[in-house]
């Protein structure tokens, strides 16, 4: 992404009115959309939850977690990037924040958005994710039907599945992100 372009989608993401859900009777968590620069493509690294949580086995989603106590939610994101994917904090640059979702598990998500200029080797936690899909943006966007996005990935790390759905959650994250941002990209 070129520095005009990535200048762009930090001011987009700055006047971008996103809503915070303030409930106490939510357990904070984040996640991160990394726009991981790769072979001169921009992709996006979804994780396969492996069966070691049992609430979120089986599921696509983005790499992040729970909250540890008093932690602030950006910190939250970044790290549960390192733990699952191996993406190194201090390698992405956070450039916005999208709108909280609540989760009918009783989670209150922070998603934010972050760019990674340099071409990272993913590294999986092979405990909590079971693969980890690369996608691009653009055939995400592409991709879009209602509340559902195709993940097929050209790049995999870990046993691929064939057919692989955003849905949920995750894919509620990905509509605000395009209906905000998917012009920049």
């Amino acid at each position: 992404m070129n520095p005009r372009r990535l200048r762009t989608l930090r001011e987009t993401l700055d006047i971008h009115r996103s809503d915070r859900i303030d409930d106490p009777s939510l357990q904070d968590s984040a996640v991160l959309v990394a726009l991981c620069e790769r072979a001169d493509a921009l992709v996006v690294p979804f994780v396969l939850r492996s069966d070691y949580r049992s609430e979120h086995a089986g599921e696509i989603g983005l790499p992040g977690g729970r909250a540890d106590d008093d932690e602030p939610l950006r910190r939250t994101a970044l790290r549960e990037a390192e733990e699952e994917i191996g993406l190194p904090s201090d390698a992405v640059d956070v450039v916005g924040r999208l709108s909280d979702v609540a989760t009918p598990t009783g989670y209150r998500i922070a998603p934010y958005v972050g760019h990674v200029d340099e071409p990272i080797e993913f590294v999986r936690d092979e405990t909590e994710v079971a693969s980890l899909y690369l996608v691009s943006p653009t055939e995400l966007a592409a991709s879009r039907e209602h509340r559902q996005f195709d993940c097929t990935a050209r790049s995999v790390v870990g046993p691929a599945d064939p057919a692989v759905a955003v849905r949920g959650t995750t894919a509620d994250i990905l509509a605000e992100f395009f209906d905000v941002a998917g012009d920049v990209l």
